[in-house]
C-alpha cells in the first residue's frame, strides 16, 4: 500500500509539472503589498489616506491627495528564517538586498481645489526568497524502489525507456532518468536472460539509505503602477491605475541519497516568468476633516507565463552518469478580483487607519492554447475559498519632525481543503510593522521593521518526506528617502 501511495504522489507531481498546480495559483495571487517604509509602518492601511506612492497599488484615488511633486526610493534588507520540523528541527536562512519602491508624482493645475495628479511607481507585491532542508537516515525505503515499482507497475519496456526522454509520458520521466543513470537494472531469469518490462534496484537486499532534500527559492512579483487622479475641493478624490506586473520565480530542489560508497542526486530546477496587466479604480471621500472613507476595485491580473523545468539525475557509482529532461510550457492565468473598503481618523498629531480586502481565491483560473485545464480549474474551486484580509495601523507625531508608527496585517488562509502532493498553507499569514519617520519639509526619510509569519505543510515525492511542517519568518528592514519639489 505504501508503494502505491508513493507512486500516486509521483504521478500527480509530474502531471503538475506539465499542467501547473494549485501552488502556482496561490503564489501568483497571494500578494502582500509593501512599497514605501511609511506605508508598511502603518500596516499598509493606505486605502483611505493616500498621499503615498504605495497607495497607487492599493487605492489609486490616493494620488489625488498629493499637494506637491514627490519622488521616493525604498531599498530594503531581507532576512528569511525557515524551520522544517521532521523527526527533528532543521533550520536554514537566506539574505537579500532589495528595492521595494521607486516612484514619482506630478501635481498639475494652479487651482488648489481642483487638481489632476499623475504618477508612476514600482511597488513590490511579494518576495519569494526562501531556503530550507530536511533529512532522514538509515531508511529501508529508497527513491530507487519507487522508480522500479513505477517501471514494473506500468510494464515499461527496455525499448520504451531507451527512447529520447521527450518521447516519453512526463509521468515516466523520473523512472527514465534513473534508468539512464544505472540506478536499476533489468531483472534476470534463472538462466541469466533479461526479462523485459521487469526491473530490480541496484541496492542490496535490505540495504539502508541516507536521504536529504534541500530547497533554494528565489523570486518576486513587482508592479509598475501608472496612475492618474483628481482632487475636488480636498473632499472627494477619484483615481485609476494601470498595473503592469512582472513575476519571476526560481526553485531549485535537490534530493540526495547515498548507500555505501554510492550516491545520486535528483534535481528539479523550476522557473516561472511572466507579465500581467490589471486595472484599479478607487475613490476617497472626506465625511469630515477628520473622518475619511475609501473604496477600491482591482480587476483580475491577466498573466502570460512561461514555465521551464529541468529534471535531472546524476549518479556516482563505479562511474558517474548524468541524464536530464526539459519541459517548456506557456500558459495564461487570471488572479482573483479584489474589493478594498477603508476608513481612517486623522487628527492634528495622530491618525489611525484600517483596510478590509475581500478576495475570492476560488475564481483563479488557468488557460492554455494547448491543453484543456478545466480539471485544474475545478480543483481550484474545490480547494479555495473567499477570504477577508485586514490591515490596520496608526502613527503619532512625537515632535515637529519625528513620527512613530505601528501596524498589523492579517491575510486569511484561502485553502478550503488540503491535497497530498503540494506545499499547503496551514494558517493565516500575519505581519507586524514598526516604523519611524523624520520630515524636514522638502526632504523626508522613513525606516520600518516588518516581520511576516507563515506556516506550511510539505509532502514530497520521495519516500519518507511526508507531513513536514515548515515555519517561515521573513524579517525586513526598509528605508525610504523622499524629496518634494
Amino acid at each position: 500500500m505504501k508503494k502505491i501511495i508513493f507512486l500516486l504522489i509521483l504521478i500527480l507531481t509530474f502531471q503538475a509539472g506539465k499542467s501547473q498546480n494549485l501552488s502556482d495559483a496561490f503564489r501568483l495571487s497571494n500578494t502582500q503589498i509593501n512599497g514605501t517604509a511609511r506605508s508598511s509602518g502603518i500596516g499598509n492601511a493606505m486605502g483611505s489616506l493616500g498621499g503615498d506612492l504605495t497607495s497607487l497599488s492599493i487605492n489609486p484615488a490616493g494620488i489625488g491627495v498629493f499637494l506637491n511633486n514627490e519622488i521616493t526610493v525604498t531599498p530594503s534588507f531581507n532576512f528569511n528564517n525557515s524551520k522544517a520540523i521532521f523527526n527533528q528541527t532543521f533550520k536554514d536562512n537566506s539574505y537579500q538586498l532589495d528595492l521595494n519602491n521607486i516612484g514619482i508624482v506630478f501635481t498639475t493645475g494652479k487651482n488648489n481645489y481642483k487638481k489632476f495628479n499623475f504618477g508612476v511607481s514600482l511597488n513590490k507585491l511579494s518576495n519569494l526568497d526562501q531556503a530550507y532542508y530536511f533529512k532522514n537516515e538509515q531508511s529501508p525505503i529508497s527513491f530507487i524502489d519507487d522508480m522500479v515499482y513505477s517501471a514494473n507497475y506500468n510494464n515499461l519496456s527496455n525499448n520504451y525507456l531507451n527512447q529520447d526522454i521527450t518521447k516519453l509520458n512526463i509521468n515516466d520521466w523520473p523512472t527514465k532518468l534513473g534508468w539512464d543513470t544505472y540506478l536499476f537494472d533489468p531483472a534476470l531469469d534463472n538462466y541469466g536472460n533479461e526479462i523485459d518490462k521487469r526491473y530490480v534496484a541496484i541496492l542490496y537486499q535490505e540495504e539502508k539509505v541516507n536521504q536529504r532534500k534541500s530547497f533554494q527559492n528565489f523570486g518576486e512579483t513587482n508592479e509598475v503602477a501608472i496612475s492618474g487622479g483628481f482632487n475636488y475641493f480636498h473632499k472627494f478624490y477619484i483615481g485609476v491605475t494601470l498595473g503592469i506586473n512582472n513575476t519571476n520565480f526560481n526553485s531549485i530542489s535537490r534530493y540526495y541519497e547515498n548507500f555505501g560508497d554510492n550516491s545520486f542526486v535528483f534535481t528539479d530546477n523550476y522557473t516561472l516568468n511572466g507579465e500581467g496587466y490589471n486595472l484599479k479604480l478607487g475613490t476617497i471621500y472626506k465625511l469630515t476633516n477628520s473622518f475619511r472613507l475609501g473604496l477600491a476595485f482591482h480587476s483580475p491580473t491577466y498573466y502570460s507565463l512561461n514555465q521551464y523545468n529541468v529534471y535531472s539525475i546524476e549518479s556516482f557509482l563505479l562511474n558517474n552518469h548524468y541524464s536530464e529532461g526539459i519541459n517548456d510550457y506557456n500558459y495564461n492565468f487570471y488572479t482573483p478580483f479584489k474589493v478594498i473598503l477603508s476608513g481612517s481618523l486623522v487628527g492634528k498629531n495622530a491618525l489611525i487607519s484600517a483596510d478590509m480586502e475581500l478576495v475570492d481565491y476560488s475564481t483563479m483560473k488557468f488557460k492554455s492554447s494547448y491543453d484543456d485545464l478545466s480539471d485544474l480549474n475545478f480543483l481550484i474551486k474545490d480547494n479555495f475559498k473567499n477570504t477577508l484580509n485586514l490591515r490596520i495601523g496608526g502613527e503619532l507625531k512625537a515632535s515637529r519632525n519625528l513620527t512613530l508608527r505601528g501596524g498589523y496585517e492579517l491575510y486569511e488562509n484561502p485553502y478550503r481543503t488540503y491535497n497530498n502532493y503540494e506545499p499547503i498553507l496551514t494558517d493565516d499569514i500575519s505581519i507586524i510593522n514598526y516604523g519611524i519617520g523624520y520630515n524636514t519639509g522638502n526632504f523626508f526619510t522613513d525606516v520600518t521593521y516588518r516581520q511576516i509569519k507563515s506556516k506550511y505543510i510539505l509532502n514530497e515525492i520521495q519516500p519518507n518526506f511526508q507531513d513536514i511542517n515548515l515555519n517561515n519568518i521573513n524579517n525586513k528592514i526598509m528605508f525610504t528617502f523622499g524629496f518634494k519639489f
